[in-house]
């Protein structure tokens, strides 16, 4: 850091000026990137929200399908039941 003793308080000061201009270049690639960031970080929620709504829909049609599954067997077996028994007879 530039002092008074390197060549006076105007030098002092334009080295202080330029550090600051450096440092508020700094923060401002920083600010850019912590903005991208922030879009990452947004999009990557808004996704993990959709896949889970696509979990939700995929288990509620799997529970769905089960419980038809469950009935056109139960369906099956009363039919089954209740076919009649073919007759000896009745094959010409």
């Amino acid at each position: 850091m530039l002092t008074a003793a390197d060549g006076g308080p105007e030098e002092a000061r334009k080295g202080v000026e330029g550090q600051i201009a450096a440092l508020e270049g700094e923060i401002d690639v920083l600010k850019a990137e912590v903005t991208s960031l922030e879009a990452w970080c947004v999009a990557l929620e808004y996704r993990e929200e959709q896949k889970a709504k696509t979990y939700e829909v995929r288990d509620k049609e799997l529970i769905d399908l089960s419980a038809e599954k469950a009935g056109l067997e139960q369906l099956l077996a009363v039919l089954r039941a209740s076919k009649p028994d073919p007759k000896d007879g009745a094959k010409k």
